[in-house]
């Protein structure tokens, strides 16, 4: 479901409506000796349209926010745990989180709703929680470690801010400084001309600078420009990956609920 705002008149409305309702289903007709059409009884009626009849009007109409909700659910309950990729953009040499900054602002909405169902949820039982910085192979290994290891340390904090991972679970925390297995996975993805020249580079011999110069000179230099323009950037990340207690899940949801995310699961087993 798309998420929007509910109209004022449309809560109004379904507030009226929920509020008689379950009225006439307790046969109240008086609250506080006042009969239920007097203005005070309306009054209430428009607090609870504007209050609380969002949620409850949202939380009956199927869409997108469901359904990825039960997506997340049945591939926790497959695998054991939800991860989830946050590309950042930071200044040179910047680690702190920065939600102003480049496109931040869309990223952290996107790890917004990731934590909502799987952090956040009353379902889920989190064990533990990884998060892993990642940098390029385009620098010095030292320099791209500690980097890595910083920006990861900078994005615990700044979760911990908003949901106190630390004091409630197993956090680790570590940085890759250079990612050669992302960016093989990359390469081998794409349908560059000099794909698998670059391939033979990457799982050959050689120190990672004279790997980085033999991939540069492919192309005609087009290697070195891609690289740098599509390639690098998508390895500049950081990831949380969660670990859940699934029997405790289980524990909590409800036996129909269970037999409907297996099957999502199974489904998924099968179309692999």
């Amino acid at each position: 479901m798309v998420t929007f705002p509910v109209p004022f008149p449309l809560r109004v409305t379904y507030g009226v409506i929920y509020f008689f309702t379950e009225c006439e289903k307790l046969k109240v007709r008086k609250i506080m000796g006042k009969e239920l059409f007097k203005m005070p009884c309306c009054l209430v009626c428009l607090l609870l349209g504007l209050l609380f009849v969002p949620a409850w009007l949202q939380a009956r109409t199927p869409g997108e926010p469901v359904a990825y909700r039960d997506s997340l659910r049945a591939l926790i309950f497959g695998t054991g745990y939800a991860e989830f990729s946050c590309y950042l953009s930071y200044p040179i040499g910047g680690c702190r989180v920065d939600s102003l900054f480049g496109n931040n602002a869309s990223e952290l909405s996107s790890l917004r709703r990731f934590l909502r169902y799987a952090l956040v949820d009353t379902l889920v039982c989190v064990r533990e929680i990884k998060i892993t910085g990642y940098c390029s192979v385009d620098d010095t290994r030292h320099v791209n470690d500690v980097l890595a290891f910083n920006r990861a340390t900078r994005f615990s904090r700044f979760l911990d801010a908003r949901y106190g991972i630390e004091e409630k679970y197993a956090v680790e925390v570590e940085g890759v400084g250079r990612d050669w297995a992302g960016l093989r996975r990359l390469v081998a993805s794409s349908s560059y001309s000099w794909k698998e020249d670059a391939l033979r580079i990457i799982d050959g011999a050689g120190s990672p600078e004279w790997k980085k110069i033999q991939i540069a000179s492919l192309g005609g230099g087009d290697a070195h420009r891609r690289m740098y323009e599509e390639i690098y950037p998508r390895l500049r990340r950081v990831e949380i990956r969660i670990g859940y207690d699934i029997q405790c899940m289980k524990e909590k949801l409800p036996l129909k609920r269970m037999g409907e995310l297996c099957d999502v699961c199974r489904y998924r087993m099968e179309t692999r």
